[in-house]
């Protein structure tokens, strides 16, 4: 009998029942991840596709500023897709579940809930109870992202559009601004990433000094482009405008089009609103152009974003009827009788503006 023979008979039964049940174990894993694998086959066999790398999905899932759904999305498909499977499975072939993504992302239970809730409404996911499972040609819904959803509440809110347009006009403007300050703010992030020489607060945003409240208790509402003029009123001696202040004329243009655009995408079926203004044509750039050098240029030439979007703000309280201390007057919005019919308005308005701020650029 050879030595390895002997060995084998020597070996604790204990120590072989155990490597049965290893090979038992291994077995079984192989066999579920197989099943899997023929599965994700049958389904995907006509289906063309890009490569996606694991690691760029992995990077992703790493990625905090990338929404919570961007990273659920890459984690559900990195351990499907990328595994051979058609729903999310573990290195032992059973499902992985919310509990899973969460550990691994470093996300809240209620984070992770929401983001499947919202992919699987918006129609990346399967609406499965438990597994993880994407949808490979989605066909995408648009949820209102305001409100939890139900038919009641989705038949109501159709009835009630309806019923108060004027009011869902309003709340739609309300959207808009409400998306061009997120811009603003990640637009103010990403400077201060760069800089790395100034604290984040160090110095208050046009939206910092209209969120920061009235100073006087008998006012109620101070206006944002109220508190640019009283923030440049006051601002210290020792703080002057640097030369690389401010954005470049080409980047201002971009901002006023754009919101322009966003304007009149906001009241549709309105002579406000036609024909769309083109970056292609030379009396809209002539009009962006104009409006720029009502607002003025700082002295090197560069324009302050902060001037600029209190401008764009001005207007907005203009369609909504507000005054400077933040009381109701008659709505100038495109809709109604006193509003502007032509984009020439906005010009005047740019007038309006400086005169109200107190301040020019250069002059």
């Amino acid at each position: 009998m050879g030595d390895a023979a002997q060995r084998k008979l020597r070996q604790d039964p204990a120590e072989r029942a155990a490597a049965a049940a290893l090979t038992k174990e291994q077995a079984e894993i192989r066999e579920r991840r197989a099943k899997a694998q023929l599965e994700y086959e049958r389904v995907t066999e006509f289906q063309t596709f890009s490569k996606d790398f694991n690691t760029a999905l992995d990077a992703l899932m790493r990625d905090e500023l990338a929404s919570p759904a961007q990273r659920v999305l890459a984690y559900i498909k990195r351990y499907s897709w990328g595994e051979y499977s058609l729903w999310a499975i573990g290195a032992d072939g059973h499902p992985l579940y919310q509990k899973h993504c969460g550990e691994r992302l470093g996300l809240k239970k209620r984070v992770i809930s929401k983001a499947v809730a919202y992919l699987q409404e918006r129609g990346y996911l399967v609406k499965q109870p438990k597994l993880l499972y994407p949808v490979i040609a989605p066909q995408l819904t648009a949820p209102d992202p305001q409100t939890k959803k139900s038919k009641a509440y989705a038949t109501f809110l159709d009835n009630w559009k309806v019923a108060n347009a004027g009011d869902f006009q309003r709340w739609e403007d309300a959207r808009a601004v409400d998306k061009h300050f997120k811009k603003v703010v990640h637009a103010e992030f990403r400077r201060d990433q760069k800089s790395q020489t100034r604290p984040i607060n160090g110095s208050a945003s046009l939206y910092r000094s209209a969120g920061e409240g009235p100073k006087n208790p008998q006012r109620a509402v101070i206006s944002p482009f109220e508190a640019d003029n009283l923030r440049h009123h006051k601002a210290p001696a020792q703080d002057p405008v640097e030369e690389e202040t401010g954005i470049t004329a080409p980047q201002a243009e971009e901002l006023v089009h754009s919101q322009i655009a966003t304007m009149q995408q906001a009241n549709p079926n309105t002579p406000f609103s036609k024909p769309a203004i083109d970056r292609n044509n030379p009396g809209d750039v002539g009009l962006v152009k104009r409006i720029l050098h009502e607002l003025g240029p700082l002295k090197n030439g560069r324009f302050d974003e902060q001037h600029v979007i209190g401008y764009l703000i001005h207007i907005s309280a203009q369609f909504k009827g507000f005054t400077l201390g933040g009381a109701r007057k008659a709505p100038r919005d495109p809709s109604s009788p006193t509003g502007p019919k032509s984009l020439g308005l906005l010009v005047t308005w740019a007038q309006d503006y400086v005169r109200i701020a107190g301040r020019g650029g250069a002059a």
